[in-house]
């Protein structure tokens, strides 16, 4: 379980374009590749929605602040919503044994 919870803190960690107010701005350090590729597959899906919104919506950023804050929530493993996440949207799944789904799999799951 510990293992799936980890993808809430990737999820989580992709925060918006300029992150939440009173947050620096930018990433202050990079994310990890398994992170860069939940953020590349979540924003192909913001990308591909139809109707195209207007104006677009904005490219998920990495922020070490979100991922500090998800990875908290995970390291309790409890596989629910984190009500203390602010205005960060989140998604969760769980899939046994670990490693069954490939994150593509995932958030097609959710898409």
């Amino acid at each position: 379980m510990r293992a799936c919870l980890r993808l809430v803190a990737l999820l989580l960690a992709a925060g918006c374009e300029g992150g939440l107010p009173g947050e620096p701005q930018g990433s202050q350090s990079a994310p990890s590749a398994d992170a860069q590729t939940w953020l590349d597959l979540h924003n192909a899906v913001r990308h591909s929605a139809r109707p195209a919104p207007s104006p677009p919506l904005p490219e998920l950023t990495w922020s070490a602040d979100a991922a500090s804050v998800a990875q908290a929530w995970a390291d309790r493993c409890v596989y629910q919503h984190n009500a203390g996440r602010g205005e960060r949207g989140e998604n969760i799944a769980a899939s046994a044994p670990p490693g069954h789904w490939a994150a593509s799999d995932v958030v097609a799951a959710w898409a």
